[in-house]
């Protein structure tokens, strides 16, 4: 018992961020799950693919306990029905990636949200972009070998990511003009700078296949002693040609020279 409330304590602080913004909320997971792990392992490893979680004040948790343990502190808001089954401890979320979204989809499940929720607690803006910016863009990239997806800071190793990727775009009507796709190692400089891994030019109709490539993949090579590396997948708004001369960039510097407006992101966190 006394490993499950240490695990409980560990969910809460996952779950509230570190920072304890949240206020009075409080969470149970089911223990007989947390007693079965040992010492040696994380409390979260044993737990099934759905797991009972409760609010005591029922407010809705916007990322499910995976994204929560994963990617830093979830957004919350009122939902009677999701009350209703807190306080009954029927209350399930699923641990398993999200399914596939078409745009509407996906901001009718205020998925954009747990993205910038997760961009914002790993520092991707202000590394990648100097700021924050609205998610009027749905960025999927899949690597067709063992068809890894990355979506908001899941963690996959450089062999999941050493093939070109499948870029799916879902835009708002008034977005869909001249795009471009480019993709960030924001950790492989010194001095703050990040390394161009791929872009993509001239996208017309979110038709990634459309473009004119400006500079092949070329996929990020973390070293142990380097530990993760964040990998950022952007769409931007272009309003010039666009032009690479070095893969070595300064990020912020880059989009403005280029004229490049960012609409949605995607990233994962790559390790050797």
């Amino acid at each position: 018992m006394a490993l499950a409330r240490c695990a409980a304590r560990a969910a809460r602080r996952q779950l509230l961020g570190s920072r304890g913004a949240v206020v009075g909320c409080r969470v149970s997971l089911s223990t007989s799950a947390l007693r079965a792990a040992s010492p040696n392992t994380s409390p979260f490893s044993c737990l099934p693919a759905t797991s009972t979680l409760t609010c005591s004040h029922g407010r809705r948790f916007l990322t499910s306990l995976a994204a929560a343990t994963q990617y830093g502190r979830p957004r919350l808001s009122l939902d009677p029905e999701l009350e209703q089954a807190a306080r009954l401890n029927q209350l399930r979320v699923s641990l398993e990636p999200p399914a596939a979204l078409s745009f509407d989809g996906w901001m009718q499940q205020r998925e954009h949200l747990r993205v910038r929720a997760a961009a914002s607690h790993y520092a991707v803006f202000e590394h990648a972009f100097g700021k924050e910016f609205r998610l009027g863009a749905m960025v999927v990239p899949v690597f067709e070998d063992g068809g890894q997806v990355v979506y908001c800071g899941n963690r996959l190793s450089a062999a999941n990511v050493a093939n070109t990727p499948t870029v799916t775009l879902g835009l708002e009507p008034a977005a869909q003009s001249r795009l471009a796709v480019a993709a960030f190692d924001l950790d492989a400089e010194a001095d703050g700078k990040q390394r161009l891994l791929w872009l993509v030019s001239g996208i017309e109709n979110g038709d990634v296949a459309s473009g004119t490539t400006v500079l092949d993949y070329t996929p990020p090579a973390p070293t142990k002693e380097s530990g993760f590396h964040r990998v950022v997948f952007a769409v931007f708004d272009q309003a010039n040609d666009v032009t690479a001369k070095s893969r070595v960039v300064d990020g912020v510097g880059f989009q403005r020279q280029n004229g490049l407006n960012p609409l949605g992101l995607a990233f994962c966190n790559v390790h050797a």
